[in-house]
This record gives C-alpha cells, structure tokens and sequence, in this order.
C-alpha cells in the first residue's frame, strides 16, 4: 500500500475515533457493587468510578 493511502487511512481511523469515541453523553448503570461479598454503600449523590 502507497504510503499516502496509508497516510489516508490512518486519518480516516483517527476522525472517526474522534468522532464516536468522545461523546459527551451520560449513561446510567444500575446493579450491585460488592465489597468482601458485601454491598458497598455510598449516597445517592455519590458518584462511583470503575
């Protein structure tokens, strides 16, 4: 392959990362996190990072 069809590609890949891998929208999860078998309890204001 041509390095300047290389050199496309690679822009192409980088954009649509860019594009679709940054969103800033929010998702909610819910379910159980547990700690030595035992749910792990925080506020209702907390927000827990994995």
């Amino acid at each position: 392959m041509p390095l300047s069809s290389r050199c496309l590609w690679l822009l192409l890949s980088c954009m649509l990362v860019s594009l679709f891998g940054c969103s800033s929208s929010k998702v909610t999860i819910t379910g159980k996190i547990l700690k030595a078998g035992k749910p792990l309890v925080v506020s209702k204001n907390t927000y827990v990072t994995l």
